[in-house]
C-alpha cells in the first residue's frame, strides 16, 4: 500500500491491525469525525498536519479510518501529486535544492508536468517516479535526490503528503 509506505518512509505510519471498513462505520460516528476535523481545519486556516488528525481520528473512535473517507471539503494524498490550480499560490519551498544535490532543470521539471497532465491531472508518485526513472540509486535520484522532496519544488505541481 502505497500510503502504507509513503507515511513509513516519513515517519508518520501508525498501527492498523486490519483494514478499516468505512461501510461498517455508524454514519452519525462518520459525521461527528468529519464535522470535528473539518472544524479543526477551519480554525487553522484550512490546513493542517496529518498527524492532527489522525489523532482527532483516534479521539472520535475511529482510529485507522482513511482521510479521503471524510468526504468533500477534506483533502489528503500522501501518494499522489496534482497539478496545481491556476491562481493557486505556489508553496515556498523548504529549499531549492537537496543539501549536495543539483537543482532540477526547468525541461525536467516541465516534463514532470506534462506527465501529470497527460494522467489528467494526478498520478501516484510511484508512477512518476517510474516513468523518470527516478528509483533509489538511478542517476537522477543521485543527482537531484528523493523525487518526492524534488516535485515540491516545481510551483506547478501540488504535493503535501504531510498536509490535510
Amino acid at each position: 500500500d502505497e500510503e502504507a509506505q509513503v507515511a513509513e518512509e516519513d515517519g508518520t505510519a501508525f498501527e492498523q491491525h486490519e483494514p478499516f471498513n468505512v461501510a461498517d462505520l455508524d454514519p452519525e460516528v462518520l459525521e461527528r469525525a468529519r464535522r470535528a476535523v473539518l472544524a479543526m481545519l477551519e480554525s487553522n486556516a484550512g490546513d493542517c498536519p496529518k498527524q492532527f488528525v489522525r489523532s482527532l481520528l483516534k479521539q472520535a473512535g475511529v482510529a485507522g479510518m482513511p482521510i479521503a473517507a471524510l468526504g468533500e471539503g477534506v483533502f489528503f494524498s500522501a501518494t499522489e501529486v496534482f497539478l496545481r490550480r491556476p491562481g493557486t499560490p505556489a508553496p515556498t519551498p523548504e529549499t531549492t535544492s537537496a543539501p549536495g544535490r543539483s537543482p532540477v532543470p526547468q525541461e525536467l521539471q516541465q516534463q514532470m508536468v506534462q506527465m501529470i497532465r497527460e494522467a489528467g491531472g494526478r498520478l501516484s508518485l510511484s508512477r512518476l517516479a517510474e516513468g523518470l526513472q527516478w528509483q533509489p540509486g538511478a542517476a537522477r535520484h543521485t543527482l537531484h535526490g528523493p523525487l518526492k522532496k524534488v516535485v515540491t519544488q516545481v510551483a506547478e505541481l501540488f504535493f503535501e503528503p504531510r498536509h490535510v
